[in-house]
């Protein structure tokens, strides 16, 4: 009789481990796309009312100088494959901007940054958070 209880309740812990396993998968695949660079489009970020929050992926097209710089703004094409558009976005940064994977030294002409913040015309934004993608994605022609 002790052995027939044992196996129910190995079997039980069995089966309870099998359900956590799943769900920490689940878990770990929806941050790992969470984790996935993800703009908004050019002509969406366009129509935007002064204020909106703004989330691009752009390559710098120019040495920032005095907290600006300009970018074309890209489209995802593929799992972190990138191509240009024709529309370029002013980035306003400030002391509080902050960044993730870079510093501001990393802000330079060809790197791919991931710009979040506020817009303040339909082609500049205001920076809060910047993070430096140059080498985890591929911009294609």
């Amino acid at each position: 009789m002790q052995i027939a209880q044992s196996r129910k309740l190995s079997l039980a812990a069995l089966i309870g481990c099998a359900i956590a396993a799943t769900i920490i998968l689940i878990d770990v695949a929806d941050r790992m796309e969470a984790m996935q660079p993800h703009g908004q489009t050019a002509s969406a970020i366009a129509a935007l009312p002064r204020g909106a929050k703004v989330k691009a992926i752009v390559e710098i097209n120019g040495n920032p100088a005095n907290g600006e710089f300009s970018g074309t703004i890209l489209k995802e094409i593929g799992a972190s494959q990138f191509q240009a558009t024709p529309k370029a976005l002013r980035i306003v940064t400030n002391a509080a901007s902050h960044f993730l994977m870079g510093t501001q030294t990393d802000l330079h002409k060809g790197a791919v940054v991931e710009v979040s913040g506020r817009s303040v015309s339909s082609t500049a934004v205001a920076a809060s958070q910047i993070v430096v993608l140059s080498g985890y994605v591929t911009v294609r022609p």
